[in-house]
């Protein structure tokens, strides 16, 4: 269980990461708050399944 564990932290590290990056490159190429957020959401939501995976559903990981 701690090596799914361990690999689905890694997982949100990179959507963190992600998120970042495109945040960074909207800032800096002056998208709008629309396209944004069309662009960020579906990584959100990815990040979202993870973390309630990680947090309330730990009984997946054991099988």
């Amino acid at each position: 269980m701690k090596d799914y564990e361990s690999f689905l932290n890694d997982v949100l590290k990179i959507y963190d990461k992600r998120i970042s990056h495109v945040d960074k490159r909207a800032s800096k190429e002056n998208w709008g708050a629309r396209e944004t957020r069309n662009i960020i959401m579906p990584i959100k939501n990815e990040r979202l399944l993870v973390y309630r995976i990680i947090q309330k559903d730990p009984k997946l990981l054991e099988e």
